[in-house]
């Protein structure tokens, strides 16, 4: 299910967007920006900003019919309605446009996608050297480039061109080449060592790569 939801915003036009149920993961696309939203399948509504579950549709339904006049007067219970509410439709509004680039930056921060499908993951503690599980493409988790476009030393005779490896020879002279481990970093950047008192593991430097990432992201 979660592949069919990413293909599908692959094909969302510009103006178009997919809100998910937190609950029955059901989806449905929207060429609007609604800060309140109830599926459809479930009749379970949430703020769009924070998150926050929301009163029950049929409460909320009487309480707008009460307001038009449809029904009596509106009660007591209208007015808790109305304080529940009223943050987000103020609140989580005016702060939607950021948030929803905070969370883009995250989103994107906190993976690194194939250069050829777009498919975004997260890699194990093992080297950059990835391939992707759904087209296939060899590409290095550092720079993002395919084996084919990243930069690689001249191969020995008669080897292949298509050689991973040869995107790691003299990574440290060469700013175009990659580290086989993220550990390695530290070896010529001695920033990443700040971040801890000892000497950076694997699954450290996999964290601060992502933060970094992140960070930059957000400054763009």
């Amino acid at each position: 299910k979660q592949w069919l939801q990413f293909i599908a915003r692959r094909q969302l036009a510009f103006n178009e967007r997919m809100l998910t149920c937190e609950h029955c993961g059901d989806c449905e696309i929207r060429n609007d920006k609604p800060t309140l939203w109830y599926c459809k399948i479930c009749k379970i509504g949430a703020c769009q900003v924070c998150k926050e579950k929301l009163p029950a549709q049929d409460e909320l339904s009487d309480a707008l019919s009460r307001r038009r006049g449809i029904l009596p007067m509106p009660s007591s219970s209208d007015e808790v309605l109305d304080r529940a509410l009223r943050p987000h439709l103020n609140e989580c509004a005016r702060l939607r446009d950021a948030k929803e680039a905070i969370d883009r930056a995250i989103e994107r921060g906190s993976t690194m996608p194939c250069p050829e499908c777009k498919l975004a993951g997260r890699k194990d503690n093992e080297c950059t050297h990835m391939t992707c599980p759904h087209c296939h493409t060899s590409w290095c988790y550092v720079c993002g480039l395919s084996v084919a476009n990243c930069n690689k030393a001249p191969p020995e005779e008669g080897q292949p061109t298509d050689n991973m490896n040869l995107h790691n020879t003299d990574w440290k002279q060469n700013t175009k080449r990659c580290p086989m481990y993220l550990r390695e970093i530290p070896d010529v950047d001695p920033a990443w060592h700040n971040w801890s008192p000892e000497r950076a593991d694997d699954e450290f430097c996999l964290a601060h790569f992502h933060e970094y990432r992140t960070i930059k992201l957000m400054q763009e």
